[in-house]
């Protein structure tokens, strides 16, 4: 047997034992891998494939060295193996490649954003303990970790915190008011009429710094008026954000709202009717009520003096219309012992009430229509009475 064919021989041999050698560790360490992951630890820092089953393109670095002996460049052998040993070391980074191989590492810095509830709903007594559990957040923070603060009510808004030991105490915690910049009193500020937690979530989201560990601690009523925080809540967990609740425990203070007035839909004139008024109580409480029929108090109720209970209530007065046309009703309420808006408690609407209906009664021997005449007045109908020559011509 020649040399060229011992050589050959050697080489298809060496070929296929890199090739069983390679099935093996690929059987070995990926397929029957208990883990869908492959991960080691180096200097502290935990190396990852997130999908080793790519590897497999790692076999076919045998075919580039069983080619080689095929090869017909005319190149030393010293330059035949190191094309070899380049071309395999590329199918092996595409193949670490595709497995998709992560760095990860370990850290302890921790950015916790604090999201405020302002809303009007929300007692001043709470607001100092909101206040209260930053200020201790701020003077026992660690050196390296960091605190934002967002309040919140119908939008959301970044409180400016202080630098230094002072962050403390130069914190506050304050409602929203409207930026005014006439000379003229503002006007009564609504943007604390609502509360949006969802608003205040996704604006959380663009305060973490990179690198950090995401946390995010709400203080709050719980009583939402816009949007979905339980929705967002799961948002939030997909970005990695940790969300904490703090509940307020003060009592929500004392208001009285009228939310309605409700009558019926068609009304007649000279017909008693029911108006009813929707109040809502946050606490049972004792109020005057005053229902206004135009300019004047309403006929048949005008007055009434309430005993309220916590939570919804439907208050009826009975009213009559006496003339056609627009009417306009006006349910207020005062004398309330706790209640922070007056503003909201005044309701008023109107009504088209139409008038009664015409007959045009054509008697020949006028002395003779008073029974007839009585009978359709009775009846509320408006009743004009002709002889022949008042009947209209056209």
């Amino acid at each position: 047997m020649t040399p060229r064919r011992l050589r050959q021989i050697a080489w298809v041999v060496s070929t296929l034992a890199l090739l069983g050698i390679l099935l093996w560790a690929y059987r070995r360490f990926v397929l029957l891998h208990p883990d869908p992951t492959i991960s080691w630890v180096r200097s502290g820092v935990t190396y990852e494939l997130l999908n080793p089953k790519m590897l497999a393109g790692v076999l076919l670095a045998p075919w580039f060295v069983a080619v080689l002996s095929k090869s017909l460049a005319d190149l030393p052998w010293q330059q035949r193996i190191l094309s070899a040993i380049l071309r395999v070391a590329f199918v092996v980074l595409v193949a670490f490649g595709l497995s998709r191989l992560a760095r990860s590492a370990t850290t302890e810095k921790v950015c916790t954003v604090y999201l405020v509830d302002v809303s009007d709903s929300v007692p001043d007594e709470a607001l100092g303990d909101a206040r209260d559990v930053i200020a201790k957040a701020l003077a026992e923070k660690p050196r390296d970790a960091t605190i934002r603060v967002i309040s919140f009510a119908k939008r959301p808004r970044l409180v400016e915190l202080g630098t230094g030991e002072d962050a403390a105490k130069a914190l506050v915690i304050g409602r929203h008011a409207e930026v005014c910049i006439t000379k003229k009193p503002c006007p009564p500020s609504t943007l604390g009429a609502g509360t949006n937690l969802q608003a205040a979530l996704q604006l959380a989201y663009g305060l973490y710094p990179p690198g950090y560990l995401k946390r995010a601690v709400l203080l709050s009523d719980g009583v939402q008026t816009d949007g979905d925080v339980l929705a967002e809540a799961n948002r939030a967990k997909d970005f990695g954000v940790r969300l904490f609740t703090i509940p307020y425990r003060r009592p929500v203070p004392g208001e009285v709202a009228v939310r309605e007035l409700r009558m019926p839909d068609h009304v007649k004139v000279g017909e008693t009717f029911e108006i009813h008024a929707d109040v809502y109580s946050s606490r049972a409480t004792k109020a005057h009520a005053r229902l206004l029929q135009g300019e004047a108090l309403n006929g048949l109720e005008g007055v009434r003096d309430l005993e309220l209970k916590a939570g919804p209530n439907d208050v009826v007065f009975k009213s009559v219309v006496r003339i056609a046309g627009q009417v306009t009703y006006a349910f207020s309420l005062d004398q309330i012992a706790d209640d922070k808006f007056e503003e909201n408690n005044r309701y008023a609407t109107t009504i088209d009430v139409p008038g009664r209906p015409s007959v045009l009664y054509i008697e020949g021997t006028p002395q003779h229509a008073g029974p007839l005449s009585q009978a359709l007045t009775a009846q509320q109908l408006d009743v004009d009475v002709r002889p022949p020559a008042g009947f209209p011509a056209r």
